[in-house]
């Protein structure tokens, strides 16, 4: 065999080898997509169970969550430490709310799992506790989420379906 034909081979050989790097290399990104999804949505359940697991077993928690949440701050004393702790629990849930859009956004969840996801958000934001405090605070979370939450509120104040994002 010549050496014109071997360097032929040679090339022939270098390029299935690039492709198949190539080929590999798409792959792996896709495989480390999904694994970073998959990592996400647990981190993402891991703070809900968490939260809920907080105001779940302790009983001042949870009377404060429900009890500030139907009657807002007019159901605490006025300057008492009640108010302060339901404010801290009502910014929990828009928080987590906030991290879970932004894992959207960057494609981490799917459409139909985000929807699922995000059909309580205005359900919770429309009662009168996190209402007010939603209105009296939304300044401290990104506008373009801002604008996705009230949009929703809007929507299921208005009588619009869940389903639309």
């Amino acid at each position: 065999m010549n050496t014109s034909k071997l360097n032929e081979w040679l090339t022939i050989t270098a390029n299935l080898g690039v492709i198949a790097g190539i080929v590999f290399l798409a792959i792996e990104v896709q495989q480390n997509t999904e694994i970073m999804q998959a990592q996400t949505q647990d981190s993402i359940t891991e703070k809900q169970m968490d939260w809920y697991m907080n105001i779940g077993t302790s009983e001042f928690a949870s009377d404060l969550y429900f009890k500030g949440r139907e009657e807002g701050v007019l159901a605490f004393e006025v300057d008492s430490a009640e108010i302060n702790a339901f404010n801290f629990i009502a910014h929990a849930n828009p928080r987590i709310w906030e991290n879970e859009w932004y894992q959207y956004k960057k494609q981490l969840f799917e459409d139909d799992e985000f929807l699922a996801r995000n059909r309580i958000w205005p359900v919770l934001l429309s009662s009168p506790g996190f209402r007010a405090v939603w209105d009296s605070q939304k300044g401290i979370y990104a506008p373009d989420f801002r604008e996705y939450l009230d949009a929703k509120l809007e929507g299921y104040l208005s009588g619009n379906s869940f389903e639309s994002l």
